[in-house]
C-alpha cells in the first residue's frame, strides 16, 4: 500500500513561508503603531515612512521602526514643573 502525504497538513516549506509572512505582518503593524504613537519627526516625513512601509514589505517597516526608536523624545511632563505651565 502506497501512502501519500496528507494534503491538508502543510509541508515544512509551507509552514516556513507562513511564519515568514506572519513576521512581515507583525513588523508592519509595529511600524504603523510606532509611527502613530511616537511621532518621531514631521508629519510629511511620517507620511513618507508610512508609504515606505506599504511599498517595501521588509525594508519599509524596519526603517520606520529604527527611525522611530532613534528619534529624540521629549521628557515626560512632571506634576508641578514650572516649565510645563
Amino acid at each position: 500500500m502506497n501512502e501519500s502525504p496528507n494534503p491538508l497538513i502543510p509541508s515544512g516549506w509551507e509552514a516556513g513561508v507562513a511564519i515568514i509572512g506572519i513576521i512581515f505582518v507583525v513588523l508592519a503593524i509595529l511600524a504603523w503603531v510606532l509611527l502613530l504613537v511616537r511621532k518621531p519627526v514631521t508629519p510629511a516625513y511620517r507620511l513618507l515612512l508610512a508609504l515606505a512601509v506599504l511599498a517595501f514589505p521588509v525594508l519599509g517597516p524596519v526603517a520606520a521602526i529604527l527611525i522611530s526608536w532613534r528619534a529624540p523624545h521629549p521628557p515626560p511632563a512632571r506634576d508641578g514643573d514650572p516649565e510645563q505651565g
